[in-house]
């Protein structure tokens, strides 16, 4: 079952220790605390294998970066692709080299490692990393196949949502400047405050497009799994890291949370 929820950034500046973000990484230091009794994690990531028209779950036996190494949770990816089957939803599994032993191994993203050094305790982990060519309606509904998938499961499961938002802040950055970056990080926000991240869905595509986040395909993932495992926003914060937004959230599974906000 899902037992521990959380967004987050997956910029480089949270691992030095730039006072800037401190707020960032304290929310992200206790979404891992949330996570301390998993036995394993479900990281939807922007930047792992993708695959055009399907959702990419990890499959091989391990994913590496060139610092550290996690065990796939290969049992419940397959529970994860049967729930998309099941419901007819584009998935396909992935993996490297062998199906199993020590050539069956996998790159570890940063957008799934950066968050994962804040969940120390950590050993088995599955990715999935959603296209961008698929309607995103369906999107959502591979959130409530997954979400349905872990319920099911039989051990205790945590989820981290890995997006960053606008990449559009400033004129120097690689993506240039879009006064819309702004206009889409508040949007984004607003949608988390008020539980409503389904409005996604109805949000100017050309602002998508001005914008240049990396998150909404995640966050539509967050949004359908929020419709099988109901959770409130427990706490937030939102920085601007140069040219690119980052928001951190931590989401409680029991109703009653006020939500601290940090911006």
């Amino acid at each position: 079952m899902i037992t521990s929820i959380c967004l987050a950034p997956h910029g480089d500046e949270l691992l030095g220790g730039d006072r800037r973000f401190s707020l960032i990484r304290e929310i992200m230091g206790r979404c891992g605390a949330d996570a301390a009794d998993v036995a394993s994690l479900l990281i939807v990531s922007p930047h792992g294998v993708r695959v055009s028209s399907n959702v990419s779950i990890s499959r091989s036996e391990r994913m590496c970066s060139k610092n550290v190494c996690y065990a796939v949770e290969r049992e419940l990816a397959h529970a994860i692709y049967m729930s998309c089957e099941s419901r007819d939803l584009p998935c396909v599994f992935v993996g490297f080299g062998t199906d199993s032993g020590e050539e069956s191994v996998l790159p570890l993203d940063w957008g799934s490692e950066i968050p994962l050094r804040f969940f120390p305790q950590a050993s088995r982990i599955v990715v999935a990393v959603p296209p961008r060519d698929v309607p995103w309606d369906v999107v959502m509904e591979f959130g409530e196949a997954a979400a349905e998938a872990l319920e099911s499961a039989g051990e205790p499961v945590g989820v981290v949502i890995s997006a960053d938002q606008a990449h559009a802040h400033s004129p120097s950055g690689p993506y240039g400047y879009s006064p819309r970056a702004k206009e889409f990080d508040a949007a984004i926000i607003g949608m988390i405050r008020r539980g409503r991240l389904e409005d996604l869905l109805r949000i100017d595509r050309k602002l998508v497009e001005d914008a240049k986040p990396d998150s909404p395909w995640q966050l539509l993932i967050l949004a359908g799994m929020l419709r099988t495992r109901p959770a409130v926003l427990r706490e937030y914060a939102y920085q601007v890291a140069g040219y690119y937004g980052m928001l951190a959230a931590r989401y409680g599974l029991t109703a009653g949370f006020t939500p601290r906000s940090h911006i």
